[in-house]
């Protein structure tokens, strides 16, 4: 009723009654007048007997009266104390009155009354049938406010429940936070119409381990973020990630997932069993914290339309779902180093129709051991890193669409801690290109493939001004290139020699012999009289040359332009990628005693080191700690590398070693840190600013397990600014991590008193901004 002025309506005079007409009517539905109100007025058609539809005396002569097609009369009897509908409409409604008071009321009556909110709302949902096995429905007509609270604060749904809003809920939340709109846990058969949610709530809906849940059209604002203190990570496993925890015990939880002011987000990581069909046909976020809407642990996923700015995180964030449809995908400046779109943490059968993304770090990532995923088209302009991420990806089809305007390349196909992985992956009908002027263009390549990858398709694509450093680049004998506009797997300009044999040879134009190559080529001049010529591919010395002979000679030398295509038959197998042989610590490791160096990259490369080399690289560029090399994460991707041999020295418990580091800008490269006691990639410590969430931690990983062992409040954005990570590592009182300015002064300091999982391993980094002088002190 939202506080509505009634309308008055009289019956000769004699009596009157008050009612909201607009939402009563509203409320009524196809049960009519008679459903809505207790009493004994009555509907009828029109007969000589009874009163005519638009002669009450209230009305002119020609008034319009829709009824029905039924005469209204009696209208004075009808009670209006309590309003509700029939069960088709609603059976328990939420109302506001005049003095502002909220009202929950069914068929027999009253349910609850008063001016909590977000308690009535409850007492609505909990005067429902118990034990029912057909859906009932709470109708929320009245806007409310709730907050600020000092306790948990949150509308919990049970089964077969619908709780349709046609209403604004608005959190004004202080301090911690601790309001969850929507809640549900170990449920079934959930529907949310309708909801509009503004403010600040933790989540706007939390639904765990709940299946064949529904949601309609959902508006969420997020505004005031600055009232709520920064997010602080549960000091171990969270008890609604615990499968042992018990239904109390996770519903008390208010919800740690990294960050805080989330959107929507359906989880099925508080038990074994996933989140089963899940359902939602709208959703519009803005401004909010993290995710715009997010699933982990869920399958068989239909989502019609998000829209999502200016965010904390993603727009659309799937982690380990399966058999999951999403029609359209929009997205505006998605922050916290995240996507527009994102798919994480082991998906499969992934189908997307159209993701439209602008600025952010990336447009799409698809990343750590997606399979089977099909995205129709896309159009991403202006990301700060990437368009497209494809790392740890298999049997992945992008059909079309544009990349614009990226400061990277347009797609990157990257190995995940250099496995064969990026497989079967199929860019085709894409138009990739920086239009910027000249001067500005910071897009690298159109296409830029990394090392170990296998089976790849890049066909029909047109890369004409899509990279300041080359167009495509190819990184397997297995990868087909073909009818790319602009680019293929080797292209240039060649000048035949007239009265030579051959015309020209061009060295290496491909490697590896199962290659069925083909060529595109055309005369940049028209040499003025008649020419003819042939081409063949020779192999030689363990690549292809490509090879032009003249069949009609013109007298005069002319440069061709060429493009060569790689097409191949598939019915030669070449073979796994080579494997690195050093993925894992295996003492004892040759090392050279007593304090010293670990690493300065003064070599200038990364050969000892392993995993997600792509993106990161050694260069002179500033900040440089020392010497004249850094080691630097120009893109500010998460991903991890490590040394495990090679070396010349390691840190082990009983050392105290150091590493200078720097923020290089905001986004990932705002993250600063390092990798010990590494045995391999799924079992190590690392110690690092979290920049997000104002917090220096120390993590340990244990069995691909990441758990924050300890951390310190620390708020630092400073690019460009050296500070200096001290670890104190030892064997009997664990590890201590503090972060120094080069002065010395200690910024923050992690313990972890006993810790003592790991005594030794290799050494690296993970998304550190800048890292250099890297040495054991003691």
């Amino acid at each position: 009723m939202s506080n509505e002025k009634s309308q008055r309506t009289q019956n000769d005079g004699d009596e009157s009654v008050s009612i909201p007409r607009r939402d009563a009517l509203g409320l009524i539905g196809a049960a009519g007048l008679g459903a809505a109100f207790s009493g004994s007025a009555s509907a009828s058609t029109s007969s000589s007997a009874d009163p005519e539809t638009g002669n009450q005396p209230w009305y002119e002569w020609d008034a319009d009266v829709d009824a029905g097609g039924n005469g209204l009369y009696d209208l004075n009897t009808l009670e209006v104390d309590h309003t509700y509908t029939s069960a088709r409409e609603a059976n328990v409604i939420v109302w506001e009155d005049d003095s502002g008071t909220y009202h929950a009321d069914n068929a027999d009556g009253n349910v609850a009354s008063g001016e909590d909110y977000f308690g009535v709302i409850q007492a609505a949902v909990d005067s429902l049938s118990d034990d029912r096995t057909m859906k009932e429905r709470v109708l929320v007509t009245a806007s409310g406010t709730v907050g600020p609270v000092d306790e948990l604060t949150q509308i919990v749904l049970p089964s077969y429940t619908v709780l349709d809003v046609p209403a604004t809920i608005r959190v004004r939340d202080e301090g911690e936070s601790l309001v969850n709109v929507i809640r549900g846990f170990d449920e079934e058969e959930i529907e949310i119409p309708r909801i509009t949610i503004e403010g600040n709530p933790r989540f706007g809906v939390l639904l765990q381990n709940c299946n064949n849940v529904t949601i309609g059209d959902a508006e969420l604002k997020f505004s005031h973020l600055d009232d709520l203190e920064p997010y602080e990570d549960y000091p171990g496993t969270p008890p609604s990630h615990d499968p042992d925890s018990s239904r109390s015990e996770v519903l008390a939880d208010p919800g740690y997932v990294g960050a805080i002011n989330e959107g929507i987000r359906i989880s099925g990581r508080s038990r074994p069993e996933k989140s089963e069909d899940i359902a939602i046909n709208s959703v519009y976020v803005e401004n909010s914290g993290h995710h715009a809407v997010e699933t982990y642990e869920t399958t068989r996923v239909q989502i019609n339309e998000v829209i999502a700015r200016d965010l904390g995180g993603a727009g659309v964030l799937l982690n380990a779902t399966s058999d999951a449809t999403i029609n359209s995908i929009i997205g505006s400046n998605p922050g916290g180093g995240y996507p527009t779109f994102r798919l994480a943490n082991e998906n499969e059968n992934i189908s997307v129709s159209n993701v439209v993304a602008r600025g952010g770090v990336r447009g799409i990532a698809i990343i750590t051991d997606a399979r089977n995923v099909t995205i129709g088209e896309v159009n991403i302009v202006g990301c700060d890193w990437e368009g497209i991420q494809l790392t740890d990806a298999k049997n992945v089809t992008i059909s079309g669409g544009l990349i614009r305007n990226i400061d990277g390349p347009g797609v990157a196909i990257w190995p995940h801690l250099n496995e064969p992985v990026n497989e079967g992956i199929t860019l085709s009908n894409l138009r990739i290109v920086d239009d910027r002027p000249a001067d500005e263009r910071q897009q690298t390549w159109a296409i830029h493939e990394e090392d170990n990858v296998q089976n790849n398709r890049f066909i029909n694509n047109d890369v004409r001004s899509g990279g300041t450093e080359g167009l495509i680049r190819v990184a397997s004998e297995t990868t087909v290139v073909r009818n790319n506009l602009g680019g293929g797997l080797n292209s240039g300009l060649v000048t035949l020699e007239s009265g030579e044999s051959p015309a020209a040879r061009i060295e290496g134009i491909a490697g590896h012999y199962a290659s069925t190559l083909e060529l595109r080529a055309q005369p940049l001049e028209n040499p003025g009289g008649p020419f003819a010529y042939d081409h063949y591919f020779q192999w030689n010395d363990g690549d292809w040359d490509l090879v032009f002979e003249w069949r009609d000679d013109p007298g005069e030398n002319f440069d061709i332009e060429f493009i060569v295509d790689r097409n191949n038959t598939g019915l030669v197998d070449p073979g796994e990628p080579d494997e690195v042989p050093v993925t894992e610590w295996n003492p004892p490791v040759e090392q050279e005693p007593g304090p010293g160096t670990i690493d300065d990259f003064e070599d200038g490369n990364l050969d000892q080191y392993v995993g997600t080399l792509g993106n990161y690289e050694v260069n002179d560029e500033s900040p440089v700690a020392e010497g004249t090399y850094s080691l630097k994460n120009p893109g500010g991707n998460a991903g991890m590398i490590g040394s495990f041999e090679g070396l010349p020295r390691y840190p082990e418990a009983g050392d105290t070693f150091a590493a200078k580091v720097a923020q290089t800008g905001e986004g990932g490269v705002a993250f600063i840190g390092i990798a010990f006691g590494m045995q391999d990639f799924d079992n190590l410590y690392f110690t690092r600013l979290d920049w997000n969430n104002d917090s220096w931690q120390l993590w340990k990983v244990e069995s691909g397990e990441f758990d924050t062992i300890a951390s310190d409040d620390l708020s630092l954005t400073d690019p460009g600014t050296i500070y200096e990570i001290v670890i104190d590592w030892d064997e009997d009182s664990g590890i201590t991590s503090n972060l120094h300015t080069t002065d010395g002064e200690v910024l923050a300091s992690a313990e972890a008193p006993d810790e003592d999982t790991f005594l030794e391993g290799g050494f690296g980094t993970r998304r550190s901004g800048m890292l250099d002088d890297i040495r054991i002190l003691e």
